[in-house]
Order: C-alpha cells, then sequence, then structure tokens
C-alpha cells in the first residue's frame, strides 16, 4: 500500500502528493481542491516541460487552445468569449500536467481511492441532512470553504448533503458507485486468484 503514495518519479513525489490531497479534499471544498489540483499540476509542468512539448496530443491541446485564443479575439462580444474560455483553457492545462504526473496504473487506482474514501463523509452528512435534521452554513473567507447544509435538502426531502442541489449529488455519487464497484471487482479477482492459487498449491 505504502508504494502507492510513492512515485515512480522521485522529483514529481511533492506534486503528487498535492494531487492526491486536492482530490481528497475536493467535494468539500472545490476552492481549495481546484488550487492544490492546480498547483500540483504547474508542479509537474516545471520539470517535465520538456517531455509534455514533445507529445502530439499535448500540442493538439496547445494548438486548440491557440484557436479558441484567435477566435475569441475575433468574437462580437470579446469580453463574454474570453471569459468563456476559463471553461477550456484550465482543463488544457490540468490534463497535460496529469497526463505526465499519472504513470502508473497503480496511481489511478490510488486517486480512485481517494475519491472513494472522501465520498464517506458526504454521504453520512447527506443522511443526517435528511433524517436528523442537521443544517449549517460555514463559511471562510467566502469561497475559501463553504458547506450549506440547508434542512431536508434541496429540493425538501431529498438528499443534497454538501452539494448545491439533490441532482448534483446524485452525479457526484453515481460516479463515485462506479469507481468503488471497479475497485470491488477488482479486490474480488485478486482474492479469488490467491484462493484459486492456494488450492493449487495444497493440491
Amino acid at each position: 500500500m505504502k508504494t502507492a503514495f510513492r512515485h515512480p518519479n522521485p522529483n514529481l513525489q511533492f506534486p503528487w502528493n498535492l494531487a492526491q490531497l486536492g482530490l481528497f479534499i475536493f467535494p468539500l471544498s472545490p476552492f481549495l481542491g481546484a488550487v492544490t489540483l492546480g498547483v500540483a499540476s504547474l508542479k509537474t509542468w516545471l520539470p517535465q516541460h520538456r517531455t509534455i512539448i514533445r507529445r502530439p496530443l499535448n500540442r493538439g491541446f496547445a494548438l486548440l487552445g491557440v484557436l479558441l485564443i484567435i477566435s475569441s479575439a475575433l468574437a462580437e462580444n470579446k469580453t463574454e468569449a474570453f471569459l468563456g474560455l476559463f471553461n477550456f483553457l484550465p482543463f488544457f492545462l490540468f490534463f497535460v500536467g496529469f497526463s505526465a504526473l499519472i504513470q502508473t496504473p497503480g496511481q489511478l487506482r490510488q486517486l480512485t481511492w481517494n475519491l472513494v474514501i472522501s465520498s464517506i463523509p458526504v454521504v453520512i452528512i447527506g443522511f443526517g441532512q435528511l433524517f436528523l435534521g442537521w443544517t449549517s452554513k460555514l463559511e471562510v473567507l467566502w469561497i475559501v470553504l463553504e458547506i450549506n447544509i440547508l434542512h431536508q435538502g434541496d429540493p425538501p426531502g431529498r438528499m443534497a448533503s454538501i452539494f448545491m442541489h439533490a441532482n448534483t449529488l446524485g452525479a457526484y455519487l453515481m460516479i463515485v458507485f462506479i469507481l468503488g464497484l471497479g475497485l470491488w471487482l477488482e479486490s474480488y479477482q485478486q482474492l479469488r486468484a490467491r484462493g484459486q492459487g492456494g488450492q493449487g498449491g495444497q493440491g
């Protein structure tokens, strides 16, 4: 298990730690999670920029980014067009950085565990909201840490937990459920293979 926390490249250990932390806290604090993931991507870019630039896929993203900037400059409403770029360009940068940071299936497995484990307090808060009447409105420095738990959910009678709406929570839990199911199937196959191996050894 300890090897899952170690990066194959020691120079990328710090951004790898940040990536795990950012993904873990993202559901509870999207702002802090996004900032942490952004720093992890940036810390990956710096030592790996030559490798990143040489990849054809990354060059394609760079070309697409340039074309989006040009189209925004030629748009009728340039302000809205450039603001709309924030829906695309940051994700390009994240993808390019994390494609260099994640190098083994074990790392993907570790990130999946982080997502599944971090969903547990979200679900607990949701059950408390729905059945125990939990409510809370916590704001620290505006969006740095914001936890808003409405009485009986939103809409009333539907679990929303720390999310703004029950549908958002449902989409989040669907992703986590699929990832958790994959981890369960993998663990089941490993246990089954060990059992068969043990029976073969006894025979």
